[in-house]
């Protein structure tokens, strides 16, 4: 039998106290619980190309919102797709604050969205 060459390892208190606080930064409540899940990363992937932008829904406060994202040029992410169905992968200079997706420089400080231009 071949054994799993990366297994998986326990969830760290500061994981869970990080997730946390992201979302009780993100969505103005404190998180009803943790979810722990385990993901199968794909070995070989296809670019699909780069994201311009990205729009979702979510609950803030209690309240549902829609957010689109529009990327700046140069943190534009890669949009990976698994041969696997259900999976789309985001490659780029960006991060998750509270106040959303946030694009990065090339030295990876935050973009000021307010400011880029096409």
């Amino acid at each position: 039998m071949k054994k799993n060459p990366c297994a998986p390892r326990p969830l760290t208190r500061q994981e869970i106290e990080a997730a946390g606080r992201l979302h009780l930064a993100f969505r103005d409540e404190p998180a009803r619980g943790t979810k722990s899940m385990t993901i199968d990363f794909p070995r070989a992937v296809v670019n699909m190309g780069q994201v311009d932008f990205i729009g979702y829904t979510t609950k803030q406060a209690g309240k549902k919102v829609s957010y689109r994202h529009d990327f700046a040029a140069g943190s534009r992410p890669l949009l990976l797709a698994s041969t696997k169905q259900g999976q789309l992968i985001l490659i780029g200079r960006f991060r998750v604050t509270g106040r959303g997706v946030v694009d990065l420089d090339e030295q990876r400080r935050e973009i000021d969205d307010r400011y880029f231009k096409e």
